[in-house]
């Protein structure tokens, strides 16, 4: 069964993203509209290590970045960090990120790390601490 869990880390404006399983594409952006809803956080980490896009699309993916782009004001300057070890997942994470960078006012940086210290490490950063 797919699922995200979300843990919040209010000292260092982060939430975590945690998904498991095959997931959906509504599931997924369910939880990206309840992200920026809330605008608690202005980083995130997405977890991607132990989960399936096999369900995503093409416009899937385009919905997601749209979604970052229209929504992520509040997060303007923030960093999502994407953790992923399977090639696919990394080949999908740089497009996203190379989407980003192309795209005039994108408000997040996008990176991709290798684990979730390295991930907390790039927030860090962002914030100054690192």
């Amino acid at each position: 069964m797919a699922a995200i869990d979300v843990e919040e880390r209010p000292a260092l404006n982060l939430m975590i993203f945690t998904m498991r399983g095959d997931l959906s594409p509504d599931l997924m952006h369910r939880a990206q509209s309840r992200f920026y809803a809330d605008g608690k956080a202005k980083h995130a980490i997405l977890d991607l290590r132990a989960c399936s896009l096999d369900l995503f699309t093409l416009d899937d993916f385009k919905r997601a970045l749209s979604l970052s782009k229209t929504r992520g004001d509040h997060r303007r300057g923030g960093v999502t960090v994407f953790i992923a070890e399977h090639p696919h997942l990394l080949a999908l994470d740089r497009l996203y990120q190379a989407y980003a960078e192309a795209t005039p006012n994108f408000p997040v940086t996008i990176a991709i790390a290798a684990s979730l210290d390295k991930a907390i490490a790039q927030v860090e950063s962002a914030n100054g601490d690192g």
